[in-house]
């Protein structure tokens, strides 16, 4: 697969085949990059570095070559068309597949392609997605272009599925970008990330301009504006008739911003965000919610979080099949008690896939103080379980040194008192707490259970030199103490633990 032979590159190829330097390396130099899917993670980029011998390559059968063109990153697609006649249609297919616009520049050059080149508008034809990125950060590069991209393109992307937009959208974008979008007849896939918008209302006209959309990401968005939500009349009238009945969400993601100085933000518009999708009937049929909000730790109103997401997990009912939560909950400083008992799964009733992330305090977890912490947050939430569908349960338990925080809480002389008491007392908590665990374990909601899964993850503060034997000891007794908390699963065979260690960078390092 390596481009330095040019006898191998041109072998068996036709010059008006694989001719790339108009249409093809002019994208190629924009760095369109590949995009498969909304939910996809992007993989690192990565060069075409050897190459097999021809008597080894030949005998690869092309459907094994296929099956690796499909997990290559967009910047090797092009050299990799260029290798030989076989490889050609489905590199050059995967590099049309999804598409990334990160400038004007680039959005420019792709309009331009559009209009002059008959093979590049045959292509985006079958292109499936799209990102659109631009913060407006670049020098000279000021210029938006999201307002008129849907007008120009949408013909050109005529089997769009799948849209991302990171940054771009401003507050008072043009009335023609949502007249555009109304022209993506197919998309099912959105996904808004940084943005800002002004109201409750903006937001909803993006939404309900794309009346197929069945996953919808919403992450680290703003509103400058915030306020109840009425039914009806906050929606568009030009579009409300269209998408009352049509619109229904099959697939929720929602992160929020990490970070104090955006606590009140945030808040007043997740109130808003929850607000709109309880009154309407747009998760009436959800199937999947993924809920992260970062850490909370210092979040002096975590409660009003929570909440939010109880009347979410209400509204969604009898349909939600699978709960991710991902959110770091800070229990070492936070008043856990208070907070995790808001988290109510007991209108899921069809539920068949758990997950749920625990913070530890690092010095903690070397003590039963911390494994107390993570014995009762599995017990409240396992207590609210009413599903007797739910077939896999996984659990994240994080030890990370960014629960370390300077900020006065009103916890943490509750907990430096207890730190001060005898090893003793927290194993006798501990124990009670593994009973009272246990006692809900075996109840009928969880015979079905298939698989629970428990990922361990250490976080290093940069600059500490990781043991290998202290990190592998920590890791031993982790796994045994999650075999005695989890002791009726672990005696059916259903616990599997995995751990990992990684390097915490500090924000200010970011």
């Amino acid at each position: 697969m390596s481009t330095e032979s040019t006898s191998h590159v041109n072998e068996g190829v036709g010059e008006d085949q694989v001719n790339l330097k108009n249409a093809d390396n002019d994208l190629r130099l924009e760095r369109l990059n590949t995009y498969n899917g909304l939910w996809r993670v992007m993989m690192p980029r990565r060069s075409l570095d050897g190459s097999l011998p021809h008597n080894l390559s030949d005998r690869i059968p092309l459907e094994i070559i296929e099956s690796i063109i499909d997990c290559m990153v967009q910047t090797t697609l092009v050299p990799t068309a260029q290798v030989c006649r076989a490889w050609y249609p489905r590199a050059m297919y995967n590099l049309y597949s999804a598409i990334r616009l990160q400038s004007r520049r680039c959005y420019n050059l792709l309009v331009q392609q559009v209009r002059t080149s008959p093979r590049v508008k045959q292509r985006l034809a079958t292109t499936d997605g799209l990102i659109v990125r631009h913060f407006m950060k670049r020098k000279g590069d000021t210029i938006p272009f999201l307002d008129a991209l849907p007008l120009v393109l949408a013909d050109a992307l005529s089997s769009l599925r799948v849209l991302s937009i990171e940054g771009g959208l401003r507050a008072a974008m043009h009335p023609t970008f949502y007249l555009g979008l109304l022209q993506f007849k197919h998309i099912v896939s959105l996904r808004l990330c940084s943005i800002r918008l002004s109201n409750i209302k903006q937001l909803q006209q993006i939404v309900y301009a794309c009346p197929h959309v069945a996953e919808l990401g919403l992450h680290h968005v703003t509103l400058m504006k915030t306020g109840p939500v009425g039914r009806g009349s906050s929606r568009p009238a030009h579009i409300r008739s269209r998408t009352e009945s049509t619109t229904s969400l099959r697939r929720l993601d929602i992160k929020a911003m990490d970070g104090f100085q955006h606590e009140t933000e945030y808040l007043m518009t997740s109130v808003s965000i929850i607000d709109w999708l309880v009154s309407s009937t747009i998760c009436t049929s959800l199937r999947d919610l993924e809920w992260d909000v970062g850490n909370l730790a210092g979040m002096a109103r975590a409660g009003i979080i929570f909440k939010q997401l109880d009347r979410l997990l209400e509204a969604t009912g009898t349909s939600l099949s699978s709960f991710n939560d991902k959110t770091k909950w800070d229990m070492a400083f936070v008043g856990y008690e208070s907070y995790i008992s808001v988290l109510n799964l007991v209108h899921s009733t069809a539920l068949r896939d758990l997950a749920c992330t625990a913070n530890i305090d690092t010095v903690a977890c070397k003590r039963k103080d911390g494994w107390s912490v993570v014995a009762s947050y599995l017990c409240r939430i396992l207590s609210t379980v009413r599903s007797y569908q739910l077939q896999r349960i996984m659990i994240d338990i994080y030890f990370g040194p960014e629960l370390a925080t300077t900020e006065p809480m009103p916890f943490r002389a509750h907990w430096e008192e207890e730190e001060e008491e005898k090893e003793e007392v927290w194993g006798r908590r501990l124990l009670k707490l593994m009973r009272d665990l246990h006692s809900v374990m075996v109840q009928p909601y969880f015979g079905a259970l298939t698989a629970v899964h428990v990922a361990i993850e250490y976080a290093l503060s940069l600059g500490t030199r990781k043991r290998s034997k202290g990190d592998a000891h920590d890791a031993a007794e982790a796994i045994e103490v999650i075999q005695q908390l989890l002791g009726p699963w672990h005696e059916r065979g259903l616990v599997k633990v995995s751990h990992t260690t990684k390097i915490y960078y500090p924000p200010h390092l970011l």
